[in-house]
């Protein structure tokens, strides 16, 4: 595996571990000062909203722990949260991009 994969896999890990870290701090916040101050539906939409983030950052944390160890099927799990960080402008397009074109060049 090469040094470009290897920094793939530390990127996407850093990445992971950041946006865990401010979607436990939203979380907090948000449900200790926040929740009882909207409705109820909404208060639980959001809570489930970041779970669910919670949860597809936790898989990218695996994918880029698992790229780092030089497993080669780890692309299988990095290529869709790769496209996921395309959505989270600016920092995870940047993320996101680098990973697709790491693996795609790996390809070609």
């Amino acid at each position: 595996m090469c040094s470009k994969e290897k920094l793939a896999g530390w990127v996407l890990s850093i990445y992971a571990f950041l946006s865990l870290i401010i979607y436990i701090f939203g979380f907090v916040v948000f449900y200790f000062f926040f929740f009882s101050e909207f409705p109820e539906l909404l208060s639980w939409a959001f809570i489930v909203l970041l779970v669910l983030l919670m949860s597809i950052n936790s898989i990218g944390l695996a994918a880029g722990i698992k790229l780092i160890q030089e497993d080669r099927g780890a692309y299988k799990i990095a290529i869709p949260y790769s496209i996921f960080c395309l959505l989270n402008f600016p920092v995870g397009t940047v993320v996101g991009f680098f990973c697709l074109w790491v693996y795609y060049e790996k390809d070609g």
